[in-house]
């Protein structure tokens, strides 16, 4: 059984005593929702900084590789350069 699978109970379970207890505990229940909102705000911040990052990640990876030489490249050149012949094969 994988590690997933063990764990799937354990937010039913949670999710079950926490409705169960709600209205024997109303401050428990001003608890959860303040738990609620926190959480729905790092996630919302999450998404908002993961929304800003991934265009300038995905420039400089793209900028990096491009001007960065690749290794058979450099070996083309490397090569050509002891041969005296040109990186392509020809005269």
């Amino acid at each position: 059984m994988g590690y997933v699978i063990e764990w799937v109970g354990a937010p039913i379970v949670i999710g079950a005593v926490a409705l169960l207890s709600l209205p024997l505990f109303p401050g428990f229940a001003l608890l959860a929702l303040w738990f609620s909102v926190l959480v729905a705000a790092a996630v919302l911040l999450a998404l908002v900084g993961a929304t800003i990052a991934t265009p300038y990640l995905l420039a400089r990876h793209l900028r990096r590789r491009w001007l960065a030489p690749s290794a058979a490249r450099r070996a083309s050149v490397q090569t050509s350069r002891e041969t005296g012949r040109s990186a392509r094969g020809g005269g």
